[in-house]
């Protein structure tokens, strides 16, 4: 059971004075202060002091963090000197001085004992700061206190500190983008004083006092803390104000550092300064602005920050490396920060500044990272854009990248340290250590050609993981590999991986054959498999086949231009903060449009390396390559594969490998029957070598010559090839009058006809040779632009890279938009521009054809074999069905009609802003895989009762899960009544987690179903929500619902949660004037799951008639200065009903509070942040199993007109103790029987009223109860016993159940327990009576003067608590003679004595006979016209009849005779329930 909280003492001395041996000094957060000497760690300590003439043998003394287990720790061959100081590393290792435990820095006890256990010296203490030390002041033993200079194995002679100022200044306004100045105010409401800084340092005492608001008129850090007198300082408050930035929503994330300004900048300490690669790591804070329209930062942490880069630290602009330690906080950051990988946690992370391309594009080793996540299972380096501001000053694009050390391996593979090896370069341990890796090194350095001893190899590494990287780093012509290898395993089980590191020095030169130098490699075994036969085939093929799909050039352009596109309007701002810095690593980019040349390079070379590659494979027994062409019909209708590998396009166009076995697979879209695959027939248009006229007079031709009207009769004209320099031109042309200044730019002109036939079902590609640059325009309308910057050209306009070697013979294929052609005459006009005035050749040559599926299918199978001998152009033909289909932009108001019900999603779909989608009641909408729907107009989805609309996955899909309904950035308020969200998972954006995710997204949500969803089913950010009618639930780690900074309304809704870990029902954060009501919140099961969790400053909610049954943490929780009234409320069966802390504040009024571990709780959670505040009002705390109320000195309670049945209220406030009376509270019927203390003894507005509340007719469950006990008292054969009772309509399976308190008791495996059973739990099991169900105890004994007894769920939740007493109202006779306690009935509350009777022990076998029994009976059964009932019941006990589906269908009563009667002759044959009271029993009815 999780343990509430605790009251926090700032320490208790456990002991009047000090003996000659004591405890002098701990630390229980140690960083970095001291390394022990054994294992070079950062372990907690403690000093013990000999204060004696003489020395002390601790043989056989012992150490403990628990006061209850004195013998914890023996301390071994220990001698202490006279005046002498020893330390014992408090770090788990149990060796030597190394302590079998670890010091806790939150709560925790040290206490010191003698080898006779008796207790020498002891302390207990709270809230350890890092690398702060607690000890002895040395003027006085007795007064303990802080020291932030510790002194391990020295006098305590530093500095003491009484106590830590842990309080925080508050701030009037976040730090955020703003587009005007600021004033901001600080302030407190907890004493001391406010320092503040505005350069980045940490206030101290010297730093000004804050008297007066503080304008910010420029980008400005504001750093604040309260210092107390005699107190270390409190924490800093960092916040960061952009003013004027010109940072643009929806740009790069904002990164600012704040750091004392030396550390940056100072000669001789700063990092960025250094002429050489500093060391040494310096404390800042970092706040993250994710820049997407959020009013605060993302986060905003205490970290450290170092130079990193084993070159690149030469660069002016630096690559930073953020640690997240101990001594910084809490040892992590907790944020997802990257959008393609699930990782939500980093000890560290890097602000990389592109390393050697930060000259050029900024994005090669991205790009290469990137490239792998098409097809391969690499583990890389995610990735995300920023910029960083030092203290305000702007440092220009950096991006946020994961390091490759041990925290990787822990995050994504859930491994613990120490259980993996991981060596970089084959010669250091990253961790671990290199045996594991030196054996397999040792293997794969034999002859691999050898095929025993390659499957050895193969054993040991994962093939397919290092051939990707092998042929990424290929690929991208990457030549930094000799300090970039990481390889890692498991140590005990699995394969060595590869990890993909540093590829900025790729993508360079595109001509570079690399499968050799990657062979002469010697840092993995990529020389020694290429010997082997079979795997040179299967690296040659796998090469292929990625070059084709994930290193095509279509594929890599596309990602090129979206990472250009990201930081394109950052570009201009980056170039001028570094213009004209350099080093021996590499200078500034000059200018933009060097930038954008560069990235041209980047996309030339991706399209000339694939040709490059599978040439330089003819050198390893290859054959040549053909044109292979694979395309889907129509275009969109389903996804190919090559081999297996995915292609992103639909049609693809690239040369491939001969004489290779392979294969193309393709899956067809919804909405789409595959017919087969067919031969595409071919209509050319213009042909190879055609002739084109040209014009080589130097000059400038404006734009008019690319039109079809252009008269180019004076042109030359030439056959293609066209060109000079090379040799094999059909037609030279000329350059102009100067070998050394020849005519940048040549132009080309070629008319050609249509037919209105040719446009009609053809995919039209243009084959393209272009040496060096060319930008092609079909009847005036620019549709190619190759090697050339973007923008504005002219005639001088140089080509970005020089082409040569095979790609000046290389055709490169481009698709054609058909909608450009037209019937009859067309025209073609291309410029070809040289890379520089003295280029020695020019090359030209264009194919544009048209292509179409064959008539003839020649196969109708969805995978087809083929090796190529020439080229192929293969289709995949698709018939399209007779679906609805909703379309991927909806850019008009658009309706959904029931009459085309269901709709078929494709693709990802987007609402434009200002359009409204409107569907009609009873339609179906069918989403493909992790499809999403993004709104940014709204939807009108309103359905009916009886004709819901569904969202659902597509059956053909039914094991995945689609995306989610996003509400990002809505025009218009979307209203959804009546609707079924089933198999929805999330949004892309982590941040944005929900079935329906909501960013700016107003939501009116009418009668929702959510209860099939893979993740949270509703999730907001700035949105105002109002969700009433409905039913949400969740079987995965979510909450159900998550409403952050807006408004939200929730109103007659049904919550049912689960068994995951941290899953709340409700939770809001910054949310003003909220309402929860009319709502039932069911079954937060999880660990750290609470019903109704409200924080962040969210200010007047209200919780209004609200019912809670079983919430593993708390009901309702309130933190973090938030204020909450809480009325008519039932919470049942919640570790805390209540909880309030850390300057929060709750009403409660006319509540019922049941079951619960506490009713209401009031603490300090975070040290600083202050307690609750609690004011209960015409409230009934009853049946607490821990205690009626909590509060800690931070804190405040208040109770008036209440009634408590565990602990006294105060009662000057009109409170009373008592039992409440409640009618059946087994059944939840917490109404109040005729003569309740609780009855008009409550206030309203002056006038009598009943205390709590209750809910009629609450479909639930109840648990199994304790309904006997048998305490031997007077020592008979006979054992001790306890009954359970099954009061609910359900069989209970017991497996995992357990008693914890009286008696140990873990129910086996199977143990069931029937509607309306007993089952006795005692401490023998023999010898009973066959028809009893009996389990033995573990351990313990009943205790005959009384004692609790807790019987847990297999939640551990409480199922039931009772404590019985000789005293306190429980039957005396079974506390003294042989009588057993039974439970007068289980509609009664069995934790008060009243309600038992003593009861003889009847002898049976073994002399037991059992507890009362319960149970009705029912005759005759099977029934034809009658059924009687008799037992044992309470007058008007509630009697009803139902279907076995649980419909009822008669109801009756029965009273204290013991006998009803109920007519049956009307029914339908079949199986019934009968119910009476909380009693069921099975019945046949013959039937008509």
């Amino acid at each position: 059971m999780k343990y509430i909280f605790t009251i926090l003492l700032f320490l208790v001395i456990c002991i009047t004075s000090p003996a000659q041996l004591y405890i002098n000094e701990f630390m229980a957060s140690n960083s970095s202060t001291i390394k022990d000497p054994d294992y070079n760690a950062d372990a907690d300590w403690i000093e013990l002091y000999n204060d004696g003439s003489s020395s002390i043998n601790l043989q056989g003394y012992y150490l403990t963090d628990n006061l209850d287990i004195p013998n914890k720790w023996a301390i071994t061959n220990v001698v202490i000197p006279a005046k002498g100081y020893v330390i014992f590393w408090a770090d788990g290792n149990n060796t030597g001085n190394h302590t079998s435990f670890k010091l806790d820095a939150q709560v925790e006890q040290i206490g010191l004992f003698s080898p006779a256990l008796a207790l020498i010296d002891s302390i207990s203490y709270v809230n350890q700061q890092p690398d702060v030390s607690q000890g002895r002041n040395p003027d006085n033993l007795m007064l303990w206190g802080h020291f932030s200079t510790a002194t391990p194995n020295a006098a305590n002679t530093t500095e003491f500190f009484s106590d830590f100022a842990l309080n925080e200044p508050m701030f009037n306004i976040r730090g955020g983008i703003y587009n005007s100045g600021q004033q901001v105010k600080l302030f407190t409401d907890m004493g001391g004083e406010i320092h503040y800084t505005l350069d980045g340092s940490a206030p101290t005492q010297s730093s000004p006092l804050y008297v007066a608001p503080i304008n910010i008129d420029s980008t400005t850090v504001v750093r604040a803390r309260i210092l107390k007198p005699d107190m270390l300082p409190g924490p800093v408050i960092t916040n960061t104000y952009f003013i004027n930035e010109n940072i643009q929503t929806g740009g790069l994330p904002v990164v600012s550092l704040a750091s004392e300004p030396a550390n940056f900048w100072d000669p001789t300490k700063g990092i960025y300064v250094q002429s050489f690669k500093p060391d040494w790591e310096i404390p800042v804070n970092i706040e993250l602005f994710e820049n997407n329209g959020a009013d605060r930062a993302a986060f905003n942490e205490v970290a450290g920050v170092k130079i990193n880069g084993l070159y690149s630290w030469q660069l002016p602009q630096k690559m930073l490396g953020v640690y997240f330690k101990k001594r910084y906080g809490t040892g992590s950051l907790d944020y997802s920060i990257f959008y393609d990988s699930p990782r939500a946690s980093f000890k560290t992370f890097a602000l990389r500044a592109s390393g050697n391309d930060w000259s050029n594009t900024l994005m090669r080793d991205i790009l290469g990272q990137n490239s792998t996540l098409l097809n391969m299972k690499l583990d890389i380096s995610a990735f995300r854009w920023c910029t960083v501001y030092f203290n305000g000053q702007y440092m220009g694009i950096h991006n946020f990248r994961e390091k490759i050390e041990t925290d990787y391996i822990e995050k994504h593979y859930g491994l613990e340290a120490g259980t993996f090896d991981m060596v970089e370069n084959e010669d250091y341990a990253e961790c671990g250590d290199l045996t594991a890796y030196n054996n397999f090194k040792t293997l794969y350095t034999k002859d691999l050609s050898v095929q025993s001893n390659f499957d050895a190899v193969a054993a040991q590494m994962d093939i397919e993981n290092f051939t990707d990287l092998v042929i990424t780093e290929i690929a991208s012509g990457n030549t930094s590999i000799d300090h970039n290898v990481m390889a890692w395993k498991p140590r005990d089980t699995g394969q060595w991986k590869w990890i993909l590191m540093d590829l900025d020095r790729g993508y360079f030169t595109s001509t570079s054959s690399m499968i050799s130098f990657y062979i002469n490699q010697t840092v993995y075994p990529f020389s020694n498999l290429m010997k082997n036969a079979a795997y040179k085939s299967y690296f040659g093929k796998r090469l292929a086949d990625h070059l084709y799909t994930s290193f095509n050039a279509v594929t890599m352009h596309n990602l090129i231009e979206k990472h250009r596109q990201e930081i394109l309007p950052e570009i201009p701002q980056h170039v001028k903060r570094w213009l004209g810095t350099t080093s021996s690593y590499g200078d500034a980019m000059p200018s933009v449009d060097f930038w954008e040349n560069e990235v041209v390079n980047l996309k030339t070379f991706t399209e000339e390396r694939p040709s490059v590659i599978l040439n330089d494979l003819k050198n390893y027994g290859f054959d040549e390559t053909a044109q292979l062409t694979l395309s889907v019909y129509p275009e969109n209708a389903g996804t190919l594969k090559l081999n297996d590998f995915k292609i992103p396009q639909n049609q693809c166009t690239s040369p491939y490998l001969k004489n290779i076995n392979s294969q193309v697979s393709v899956e067809g879209k919804a909405g789409y029957t595959f017919r087969g695959w067919a031969n595409a027939e071919k209509t050319t248009l213009i042909a190879k070598q055609s002739t084109w006229k040209y014009l080589v007079d130097g000059t400038d031709k404006g734009s008019g010559w690319k039109e079809v009207s252009f008269d180019d009769t004076s042109w030359s004209s030439g056959q293609g090839k066209l060109g000079y320099g090379q040799g094999d031109e059909k037609t030279k042309i000329g350059y102009g009058a100067s070998s050394s200044n020849k005519n940048v730019t040549t132009y080309f002109r070629h008319s050609f006809n249509v037919n209105v036939s040719d446009l009609t079902g053809n995919d039209f590609r243009i084959n393209l040779l272009r040496d060096d640059a060319a930008v092609v325009y079909l009847n005036g309308v620019e549709i190619i632009r190759d090697n050339i910057k973007p923008g504005t050209i002219n005639y001088k306009t140089l080509a970005a890279t020089a082409t040569s070697d095979i790609c000046e013979k290389t055709y490169y294929s481009f698709r054609v938009d058909k909608g450009l052609l037209k019937a009859g005459v067309n025209v073609l006009a291309v410029e070809i521009h040289q890379s520089s005035v003295t280029s020695s050749d020019l090359s030209f040559d264009l194919e544009l054809s048209g292509y179409k599926p064959g008539s003839i299918l020649i196969s109708t199978e969805k995978t087809y074999p083929f090796s190529l001998t020439t080229d192929l152009n293969l289709v995949a033909v698709f018939e399209p069905e007779s679906s609805c289909i909703v379309p991927e932009v909806i850019s008009e108001n658009t309706t959904l009609f029931k009459s085309c019900s269901p709709y078929i999603v494709r693709d990802d779909v987007t609402i434009n802003n200002n359009v409204t989608l409107t569907i009609e009641p009873g339609v179906e909408i069918l989403l493909s895989p992790e499809n999403n729907i993004f709104i940014h107009g709204n939807i009108n989805a309103i359905g009916t009762e009886t004709e819901q609309i569904t969202f659902k996955i597509n059956p053909l899909y039914t094991d995945k899960g689609w995306g989610a309904l996003n509400f990002w950035n809505c025009s218009a308020t979307s209203s959804l009544k009546y609707v079924k969200i089933d198999d929805a998972t999330r949004g892309p954006i982590p941040q944005r987690v929900g079935a329906i995710s909501g960013f700016y997204g107003n939501l009116n949500l009418d009668h929702i179903t959510i209860d099939k969803t893979k993740q949270n089913p509703i999730a907001t950010r700035y949105s105002d929500v109002t969700l009433t009618n409905s039913y949400i639930h969740s079987s995965f780690t979510s909450d159900l619902l998550n409403i952050k900074y807006g408004h939200a309304r929730i109103e007659n809704c049904i919550f049912e949660g689960n068994a995951e870990y941290d899953s709340d029902a409700i939770d809001y954060d910054g949310i003003e004037n909220g309402i929860i009501r009319n709502t039932k919140i069911l079954n937060t099961l999880g660990n750290n799951g609470d019903a109704i969790d409200i924080g962040e400053e969210s200010h007047n909610i209200i919780i209004d008639s609200v019912l809670i049954i079983n919430a593993y943490d708390k009901g309702v929780s309130i933190g973090q200065r938030s204020s909450v009234r809480l009325t008519n409320s039932l919470l049942l069966n919640c570790n805390i009903g209540a909880a309030v802390k850390d300057s929060s504040r709750i009403y409660i009024d006319k509540c019922t509070f049941y079951g619960n571990g506490s009713s209401v709780s009031c603490y300090e959670k975070n040290p600083g942040r202050a307690g609750g505040n609690a004011r209960v009002k015409n409230s009934i705390l009853s049946n607490t199993y821990l205690a009626s109320y909590q509060s800690d000195s931070k804190s405040t309670i208040a109770f008036s007109n209440c009634i408590s049945d565990n602990d006294l209220l105060p009662v000057e406030t009109s409170n009373l103790f008592g039992n409440s009376l409640f009618r059946n509270p087994t059944l939840f019927d917490f109404s109040l029987s005729a003569g309740s203390p609780a009855l008009l003894t409550g206030s309203q507005n002056g006038l009598k009223t009943d205390m709590g509340t209750y809910f009629s007719n609450i479909a639930f469950q109840p648990e199994v109860l304790i309904c006997g006990i048998y305490l031997n008292p007077l020592n008979t054969l006979q054992p001790e016993y306890l009954a359970l009772y099954n009061p609910s309509l359900n069989t209970v399976d017991l497996s995992d159940y357990r008693i914890d308190k009286g008696v140990d008791c873990s129910f086996p495996q199977g143990t069931m327990l029937a509607p309306g059973d007993t089952l006795y739990v005692t401490a023998d099991a023999s010898g009973w009576r066959s028809d009893y169900q009996v389990v033995q105890w573990n351990s313990g004994k009943l205790s005959n003067e009384g004692e609790a007894v807790q019987l847990l769920n297999k939640y551990g939740l409480v199922a039931d608590y009772l404590k019985y007493s000789a005293q306190e109202g429980w039957p005396v006779a079974a506390f003294n003679s042989d009588f057993y306690l039974s439970l007068n009935s289980p509609y009664l509350d069995n934790h008060f004595g009243q309600n038992w009777k003593a009861k003889s022990l009847t002898t049976g076998l073994k002399g037991i006979n059992g507890n009362e029994n319960f149970k009705i009976q029912v005759y005759p059964n099977p029934a034809a016209d009658w059924l009687t009932l008799k037992g044992k019941f309470e007058t008007n006990t509630p009697v009803a009849l139902y279907t076995i589906s649980g419909q009822k269908i008669k109801e009756t009563t029965a009273d204290r005779s013991g006998y009803t009667v109920m007519a049956v002759s009307d029914l339908k044959a079949g199986i019934y329930i009968i119910k009476a009271g909380s009693q069921t029993v099975k019945v046949t009815i013959a039937g008509k």
